[in-house]
């Protein structure tokens, strides 16, 4: 894909993979392991940066036509239940 310039995001629970396939373990070992495919890579550390983070992971695929890989925590922040702000759709029709 990065190499055709085609835009895509992959949004990534990164989880370790030395262990069992269900580890809940922190580990960016998966992420780490696609480093050198040419895809730029977006890390978050928040329930509220996974939404924002997105949302720029996808326009910048778009402007840059690469595919992006946005990745954050697969067991704490994927699993965590904390309000965030959410974006309105009319902000993001307009960014």
């Amino acid at each position: 894909m990065a190499g055709e310039l085609r835009p895509a995001v992959l949004h990534i629970a990164a989880r370790s993979v030395s262990k069992h396939a269900l580890s809940i373990y922190n580990d960016h070992s998966d992420v780490m392991s696609v480093r050198m495919t040419g895809c730029p890579m977006l890390v978050s550390n928040s329930v509220q940066e996974v939404m924002d983070m997105a949302l720029v992971a996808h326009i910048a695929s778009l402007k840059a036509s690469l595919p992006f890989i946005h990745f954050f925590d697969g067991n704490r922040t994927s699993s965590e239940i904390q309000k965030i702000h959410q974006i309105p759709y009319e902000d993001m029709a307009k960014i």
